[in-house]
């Protein structure tokens, strides 16, 4: 016989657990900590993954350019094949010898050819003619020479594509003016960062962008605007290099 108040199996009166309650709890606990780490693992993943900033870093210094290389085109056209043949033979051998007047170091010819062409008149009316063309690079030295031969290749039916000017010791004028480039990327960075309560880190990235006259390199030459004629006696250029540059952005509060 049991008391009132006993269960069967607790003979003893004491309340059974709930075991319901307890099951639940654990699972409680359990989703609260996957919780509690998803989120350490979020903030962490935001607060040490990589952050970066890009500046662009310009770079320029002045030398002694002793040569220059010439680049330029040929045509003349005529509603005769034969004609644009042998008009075009005769001028260009003709610019050539002027060119040899300038005593260059070295003169590439473009294969010449011969193409037909369709014209519109003033009418209106469509004709072919054939157009002789042809061309050549020329490397001189002497920056006056240079553009005495400049005007002569822009004048009648040659035209100038480009001049490339070139210094002593490219390579090593070129290693300066991209390490003044960088240096300039890397204080416009740090002045950025700083105003955004970090500092750089490492580089991540260097792009070098086009300049404003190609030399064929990735430095670019373009020649001095001021005071022209002291320019052209000296022969001096200004070499440029324009570089983005992409820097690791850290906290203050980061060592490494």
């Amino acid at each position: 016989m049991f008391l009132p108040t006993q269960k069967p199996g607790n003979p003893a009166g004491l309340a059974s657990p709930d075991y319901g309650i307890l099951s639940r709890s654990r699972f409680y606990k359990k989703k609260i900590i996957a919780v509690l780490l998803l989120v350490i693992g979020f903030a962490a993943f935001n607060l040490f993954r990589t952050r970066s900033i890009s500046v662009v870093g310009v770079g320029s210094e002045t030398v002694e350019a002793n040569k220059a290389m010439v680049s330029f085109v040929f045509a003349v056209s005529d509603p005769s094949r034969e004609t644009a043949q042998l008009k075009g033979d005769t001028e260009f051998n003709s610019l050539l010898t002027r060119i040899a007047e300038f005593s260059p170091s070295q003169v590439q010819r473009i294969t010449s050819q011969v193409r037909i062409q369709q014209i519109q008149g003033q009418d209106g009316t469509m004709s072919a003619v054939y157009v002789y063309s042809s061309g050549g690079q020329i490397t001189i030295n002497g920056a006056n020479s240079t553009q005495n031969l400049v005007k002569i290749l822009n004048s009648g039916n040659s035209r100038v594509l480009e001049t490339r000017y070139i210094p002593e010791n490219e390579e090593v004028v070129q290693e300066q003016v991209q390490g003044k480039a960088l240096e300039n990327a890397r204080g416009k960075a740090g002045q950025i960062a700083k105003a955004a309560g970090g500092r750089i880190g490492k580089i991540l990235l260097v792009t070098e962008q086009g300049g404003n006259a190609g030399t064929g390199t990735s430095v670019t030459s373009v020649p001095i605007q001021k005071d022209q004629q002291t320019a052209a006696a000296s022969n001096q250029v200004q070499i440029q290099s324009v570089l983005t540059v992409t820097f690791e952005l850290k906290p203050f509060w980061m060592l490494f």
